[in-house]
């Protein structure tokens, strides 16, 4: 076996085990922090698995034999940047195909999807690497014992699994998560590209300034500010989370509020209408008096006005109150009617379950949109 062929199989050896520790925690976040969806494409997974060991190859060739024949042909043919932008290709090509390889697996549009596999790429190590890292060398420091290799990684799924099982939970943190505009994602991942810069400005400034400060020391200040910055960093995005999620707190509790007022205006309806239609039974045999008389008279216009009166009396009840059985939903339908143009023929038929297996504000949310669009619709139109 040659050399350079051993130091491809190490290293090819090294990529794969970096693989298994950082991919997982990426896919375990995206799933259950940024609540993207698997795909159902059964195909789909075969895709990732060959994307990602591609990565996995391309990165061992790089790290093995590729640098070092690229090393040695910009020393020969090219000025000392060229070797470092060629190697920052290299770096962002095979995150590109390893982004692509984990994306494969869920139901997401390109672009959006990619942005947020970045997003979860920088912060997985935020959000659960540092707060596993620390409770691993506090535990093994109090037991005394060195910690057990990847099981940081380990502790830091499991967190996350906890997190994401209390995350499921929350519909509205859900629906929150999942509106989240790509610009929050943008911004963050810019934020964190800047913040990672300045612990190295900090220390070549330190050096230049104390007239060289020793490599440990130097190192000291750059893996402090390291620390710094990542906690600035999660802190910028929890208070960008949770703002936005107070907004659609805020927005939700005054819809579900109108939804309440709706329901309340419809139960006094139908108590009116329930009412109306005793007064009209109780009053029946008066009114079949009345019209026996007017018809025995031959006064047929005056029967026709009575009955007129009758019916514009029933308007209310039968033309714009609907009962489909899930009282909200009713409601929401007859409010949508009764506050709509008089023109507009709307025929309900059907019947729905009181108890469905989906939250009220959601059922509701669906219906209204669905008909409010409909009657605006129809309100556009030239004929009645």
């Amino acid at each position: 076996m040659t050399y350079s062929m051993h130091l491809f199989l190490e290293s090819l050896s090294s990529s794969f085990s970096s693989i298994i520790y950082s991919i997982p925690e990426t896919i375990v976040f995206a799933w259950g922090i940024l609540q993207m969806r698997f795909s159902k494409n059964k195909l789909k997974p075969v895709l990732a698995v060959l994307v990602i060991l591609l990565d996995v190859v391309l990165q061992a060739y790089w790290n093995s034999v590729g640098i070092v024949k690229a090393k040695l042909f910009f020393m020969d043919n090219g000025p000392e940047w060229s070797y470092r932008v060629c190697a920052d290709v290299v770096i962002i090509a095979t995150d590109i195909i390893r982004y692509v390889g984990i994306l494969l697996l869920f139901e997401e549009k390109l672009i959006k999807g990619f942005v947020k596999i970045f997003f979860c790429d920088v912060s997985v190590g935020i959000f659960t690497g540092t707060i596993a890292e620390f409770v691993i060398d506090k535990v093994s420091g109090a037991l005394g014992v060195t910690p057990v290799s990847g099981l940081t990684t380990v502790f830091g799924i499991v967190m996350m699994l906890c997190v994401a099982y209390f995350m499921k939970k929350q519909k509205a943190l859900v629906r929150c998560i999942n509106d989240i505009p790509m610009m929050y994602y943008i911004v963050c991942i810019a934020f964190y590209m800047l913040l990672m810069e300045i612990p190295m400005v900090m220390a070549d400034f330190a050096r230049s300034v104390g007239g060289g400060v020793p490599l440990g020391d130097s190192l000291d200040l750059i893996l402090f500010g390291y620390d710094i910055m990542r906690i600035m960093y999660t802190l910028l995005a929890v208070l960008i989370f949770m703002n936005m999620w107070r907004g659609q707190y805020k927005r939700e509790s005054a819809l579900k509020d109108s939804y309440f007022k709706v329901s309340e205006d419809y139960r006094d309806s139908m108590m009116r209408h329930m009412k109306e239609v005793r007064s009209i039974r109780h009053d029946l045999s008066a009114h079949i008096s009345a019209l026996e008389s007017c018809l025995e008279s031959g006064d047929t216009e005056r029967a026709k006005e009575y009955l007129a009166t009758l019916k514009e009396q029933q308007k209310f009840g039968s033309a714009r109150l609907v009962n489909v059985g899930n009282e909200l939903v009713s409601a929401v339908l007859s409010d949508i009617m009764r506050k709509s143009d008089e023109d507009i023929l709307l025929e309900c038929e059907g019947v729905l379950p009181s108890k469905l297996p989906i939250d009220d504000f959601d059922l509701c949310a669906i219906f209204s949109n669905i008909v409010t669009n409909s009657v605006e619709a129809c309100s556009r139109l030239t004929d009645k």
